[in-house]
């Protein structure tokens, strides 16, 4: 397979929540490129920025939703294996670690962001191990990088055919190199500004209702394979057993358990359950927290959700229990998410 059919774009963010400024920009580089797959790369602790409101589960779903029509982005789990702050270099060590080359990686990112590459880890290093592809943003173009960043010029390549000036920093070869090499390669122009807030993009997604799963949507961060058959009864913890007994007993609707050992690295198991409202979602959480509470002492790392009672999120750390509205959880769909999961018979794994 020839260096071009293999190259990627890549798209990190905190994405809390991912928005129409984010969609814009991959569109931007994968059609200004010819990009053949772009990943979108949620981080797990961001360190350039405050912590995000909502947890890493939360914002990789929303990622996922957002791939579903768009058959050659993928969501990418990378950064959410590690607990560490999720810096650039690592990933893209990662990435070399899988076989890809430096000259195979594009990365895209605002020119806001780039402006401050100087601060990010292993500059400039860093600067060898992909392409930067600069977007332009609202109130700060592209152009202006040449004077921000003068001792980066000579590695700035103009894309064939847009006007000056140069935007994409090439890990190797100097500008004049680089045009000789490849004709495709070179900057984006500026993505569509009207980025929308949070507000706006999940309310319009839920409006819409719950998009439809089509086939090719499977593929989407490597776990849409199917979750309907059952594999051979897997033994469970105590401590689900535990959770799972709490909530048969406060009569949860739709009781799941996805083992996820193979398929993540921030957990061992889902525990998928949900509630007809929200005072039984309440409920459930609550017996599932006071039952583990009393038979092992121990005590959740952190709940979210608990106050609307849309999704309560209990992490155990090894096991995490969901307890959703039912709109909610056809919503985000996590059995669709991580369908390649094995999916436990809650009868047979006990």
């Amino acid at each position: 397979m020839t260096a071009a059919a293999r190259r990627i774009g890549i798209l990190g963010g905190t994405f809390d929540p991912i928005h129409r400024g984010h969609v814009d920009i991959g569109d931007a580089a994968q059609a200004a490129l010819d990009l053949p797959e772009v990943q979108i790369i949620t981080s797990h602790v961001p360190p350039h920025r405050p912590p995000p409101e909502a947890s890493s589960y939360h914002r990789f779903a929303m990622v996922a939703l957002t791939t579903i029509d768009r058959p050659t982005w993928r969501a990418s789990d990378v950064e959410l294996r590690h607990e560490t702050p999720s810096y650039t270099s690592r990933t893209l060590r990662e990435l070399h670690g899988r076989g890809y080359e430096p000259i195979e990686l594009c990365f895209v990112i605002g020119a806001d962001a780039f402006a401050d590459i100087a601060s990010w880890r292993d500059y400039p290093d860093i600067l060898q191990a992909a392409h930067f592809v600069v977007v332009s943003r609202p109130r700060f173009p592209a152009a202006a990088l040449v004077e921000r960043l003068p001792h980066l010029a000579d590695r700035m390549v103009q894309r064939p055919g847009d006007p000056p000036p140069p935007r994409m920093f090439h890990p190797r070869r100097s500008a004049a190199g680089w045009r000789r090499a490849r004709r495709s390669t070179g900057w984006c122009r500026p993505a569509c500004s009207n980025t929308l807030n949070s507000t706006d993009f999940t309310g319009r997604r839920r409006r819409s209702g719950a998009p439809r799963m089509r086939a090719r949507a499977r593929r989407q961060a490597g776990c849409m394979a199917k979750t309907e058959k059952r594999r051979k009864p897997t033994r469970l913890p105590a401590q689900i057993e535990r959770a799972i007994d709490a909530a048969e007993d406060k009569k949860a609707i739709d009781l799941v358990v996805l083992d996820l050992r193979k398929a993540a690295g921030f957990t061992d198991f889902f525990v998928i359950a949900s509630g007809a409202n929200a005072r039984q979602v309440r409920a459930i959480a609550d017996a599932v927290m006071e039952t583990i509470a009393a038979g092992d002492r121990a005590k959740p790392a952190h709940v979210e959700g608990y106050d609307r009672s849309e999704w309560i999120l209990i992490d155990y750390f090894d096991f995490i229990v969901h307890v959703f509205a039912p709109e909610t959880r056809a919503f985000y769909g996590l059995e669709r998410l991580w369908g390649n999961a094995e999916r436990i018979d809650v009868a047979s794994g006990r």
